[in-house]
């Protein structure tokens, strides 16, 4: 697996399964670039087109966060249950992604939302589910898998194709809405009876895998299913769920784009949702089960003396969704979660699959032994002891990897102090209105680089890089913000594009301080964790440091050619080719 498995490398194949914050107005598109008729006050471009715009919040980012922020609270005449927020059905070998965030068959949440196609399975009843909004910033409601009928303010609309309700120039801030959703509860006894699916239209591009799936994918799929005796569909899906949940929930793992990452990943189970909904979706469809990624929420806690239950960024989950004739799209949960957030459908109970996988034997201490696929073992690490006495591996190190190590911390360091004077230098170095507009623009960016967020104030022109930052929902709730960024906007085009940029002159207007509005507002909309991180680790110093660096390098270069020049003319000519050799 050299090319073709650094191209489905775990980062990419499944570290990419991503919630995208998609903006009101939007058209479907390739995932993460959506369309928008002007939003925020950011009208479409002269040619009739509008802001393309590429926002993704990770999963892992949410779950990551060292203090949960609260994003809704619910309360529900059933069981609580996931709240769906999109589906993603497109796999092209690289990431998991919205084949299309609209159809045609899309409809008014006021006219009623249809039932699902080719589901024959008659519900057992219903449950109304109303959600209060506190801080979650999405253009999706999230809303049960089964929803029938949706009451909310605003335009929403539901997609039949890729489940989701989704907002056009409106968006979740704020919003009390109602749910109604069909409660179906399948039994194993008819599921198992189910035969594989035909592989008609509506469902082939739930079957599709790209032509340079590594080969090892199957394999292990296929040793999963023979491993189980499964036979149906249904028995595969079961197979493959317990085999993931022997597995280990951990978000702190670190993961890479190498070509074993995925192979690590298969071999040690140990990961995140994202990996292993991800994962088990797509050994699905190896299997020949229709299989998609659902991306929103685990069922939340409960609130202390009330009926409600609330929903954090750490409930921010994802699961694999298989597909049945008659039963349509079922929940599984390959998750292995210790925490009480993720539940098993009645219908797909853990004990009902478990089985010993093929080629997995329990070790000497009764754990289950990695899977060994061959010729892709990991590479040996390093013993580093833990007595503090003894750090061979620091022992080993020549000095001038010592010395580098010195630098790096050194850097890290003076990290926020780079920052502190290169924001002093922009600002005092700006001796024209059209310079003070490039400043707040650059300081702009910083800001958004230093929070981790999307900024393409560089590479775009100005009105779109606005109209993609206001798309995020992140000054949605600042007025004075948004007003200071459509103001930071026109300057910077202004300093771009006029005839006589240092004739500029700006009434009622202070770059700086519209620069400043706008900074509160966007570290306001970010976790603490976030904003320590931006202060303490601004990341845009790392500009600093790559110049710093290539300046020592030219540097030292030219020193060393001058000292060779010098040198060899004063040496005789034979010595003197030798050592220009």
């Amino acid at each position: 697996m050299t090319q073709v498995g650094r191209r489905v490398g775990f980062e990419a194949v499944i570290i990419a399964v991503v919630l995208p914050v998609i903006i009101p107005g939007l058209h479907s598109g390739w995932f993460g670039t959506h369309r928008t008729n002007g939003v925020g006050g950011f009208s479409a471009d002269k040619n009739g087109g509008s802001a393309t715009i590429s926002p993704i919040v990770s999963i892992r980012q949410e779950l990551n966060e060292p203090t949960p922020t609260s994003l809704f609270t619910y309360t529900t005449t059933g069981t609580p249950t996931y709240l769906r927020l999109l589906t993603l059905d497109n796999f092209d070998g690289t990431v998991w992604s919205v084949s299309s965030v609209t159809s045609p068959d899309d409809t008014k949440i006021s006219n009623g939302i249809p039932p699902p196609a080719g589901v024959t399975l008659h519900p057992t009843g219903s449950a109304t589910t109303s959600v209060s909004i506190t801080g979650l910033r999405q253009a999706y409601l999230p809303a049960p898998s089964t929803v029938t009928a949706v009451t909310a303010h605003g335009d929403w609309r539901y997609n039949p194709v890729n489940p989701a309700i989704y907002g056009i120039n409106t968006a979740t801030p704020h919003q009390n809405y109602t749910v109604t959703s069909a409660i179906y509860q399948p039994t194993a006894a008819m599921l198992n009876s189910l035969p594989a699916v035909d592989a008609d239209a509506s469902l082939a591009t739930d079957l599709e895998m790209p032509t340079n799936l590594p080969s090892q994918v199957r394999t292990v799929a296929d040793q999963i299913i023979a491993a189980a005796h499964a036979v149906t569909p249904y028995q595969k899906a079961l197979a493959l769920q317990a085999w993931f949940q022997a597995g280990t929930y951990d978000i702190t793992i670190k993961t890479g784009t190498d070509e074993n990452a995925l192979i690590t990943f298969l071999n040690d189970r140990r990961g995140y949702c994202e990996q292993f909904a991800a994962t088990m979706a797509l050994m699905a469809r190896v299997e020949g089960i229709p299989a998609r990624v659902d991306v929103g929420f685990t069922p939340g806690s409960p609130v202390a003396n009330t009926n409600s239950y609330l929903v954090t960024t750490a409930d921010a989950h994802a699961w694999p969704e298989l597909y049945f004739p008659e039963a349509g799209w079922l929940r599984f949960e390959p998750t292995p979660r210790s925490d009480g957030q993720t539940t098993t459908p009645g219908y797909a109970p853990l004990s009902a699959g478990t089985q010993p996988a093929a080629s997995v034997s329990p070790g000497a201490n009764g754990a289950r032994a990695p899977l060994d696929i061959q010729g892709l073992a990991k590479p040996p690490v390093a013993t580093i002891h833990k007595n503090g006495k003894s750090l061979p591996v620091l022992k080993k190190l020549p000095v001038g990897w010592l010395s580098l190590l010195v630098i790096v911390i050194v850097g890290i360091a003076l990290a926020p102090l780079a920052r502190w004077i290169t924001r002093r230098r922009r600002w005092t170095s700006a001796d024209t209105e059209a310079a003070r507009a490039h400043a707040a623009w650059a300081e702009l960016g910083d800001d958004m680089r230093d929070l981790g967020l999307d900024w393409r104030g560089q590479t775009d022109t100005p009105r779109r890089a606005a109209a993609t930052l206001v798309a995020t929902r992140r000054l949605a709730t600042d007025v004075a913000a948004e007003q200071a960024l459509s103001r930071l906007t026109r300057a910077e085009e202004l300093a771009r594009y006029a005839a006589r940029p240092d004739e500029l002159r700006w009434v009622d207007q202070d770059p700086r301080a519209d620069e400043t509005t706008v900074r509160k507002a966007l570290f306001g909309s970010v976790s603490r964790g976030r904003r320590l991180r931006a202060r303490m680790a601004p990341s845009s110093s790392s500009r600093i440091a790559v110049s710093a660096t290539a300046w020592v390098s030219d540097t030292w270069r030219g020193f060393t050619l001058g000292v060779r020049r010098w040198v060899s003319g004063r040496l005789p000519g034979r010595e003197r080719d030798d050592l220009e050799e």
